[in-house]
């Protein structure tokens, strides 16, 4: 019952705004080396907010307060990212991206502008992956370690990963925990 009341409350309090971002991209090949830039939502789309009223009820139902919730109007900043693939043979490969500008992010005073760093080895039907990436628009933040492994089975391709920051622990009710770490997995089909 708890998950249905709040599946109710976040579709009554829930707003919808539509736009399109345009994102441009260009590479250059040369034998080993591969160069590449991408302008991510050059045409800065925007969101509209909206402004709410929420009515807390206690458990018997009874309203006890309301509270206002206010969101603003939200426009993506457009990002830069150059990046950099060296592939001495078809089964290994570094790559390096850096973004140019420093954009910001739904979050108040938590900008985004990365620095990463990754390689990859193909045996057989797996691709192995290890990797790092910093926010260096977040001077506190640390570098987070990525790796995973990819199964290639014909026109299917299966990935997992995962991310886990290198540095210090935050502490959470007692528990040192990291500052970051992610997990990742897809299933794509190639036609």
């Amino acid at each position: 019952d708890a998950i249905d009341n709040a599946m109710d409350v976040l579709e009554e309090n829930t707003e919808g705004s539509l736009n399109f971002g345009l994102d441009l991209g260009a590479m250059y090949r040369m034998k080993m080396l591969q160069f590449g830039v991408v302008a991510h939502n050059i045409n800065a789309p925007s969101f509209d907010g909206f402004t709410d009223t929420i009515e807390i009820e206690n458990d018997n139902g009874d309203i006890i307060d309301t509270v206002q919730i206010q969101v603003p109007d939200y426009t993506i900043d457009p990002q830069v990212t150059l990046g950099m693939a060296f592939i001495p043979s078809k089964r290994f490969m570094l790559e390096m991206s850096y973004d140019l500008l420093e954009t910001g992010t739904l979050m108040e005073n938590y900008n985004i502008q990365r620095i990463s760093f990754g390689g990859e080895l193909d045996v057989w039907l797996l691709a192995l992956r290890l990797g790092a990436y910093n926010n260096l628009a977040a001077e506190w933040q640390d570098w987070i370690a990525t790796a995973g492994v990819g199964v290639n089975l014909w026109a299917m391709r299966v990935d997992v990963g995962g991310a886990y920051s290198i540095g210090a622990n935050a502490e959470y009710e007692g528990t040192d925990i990291p500052e970051e770490a992610r997990l990742y997995a897809a299933i794509s089909f190639e036609f």
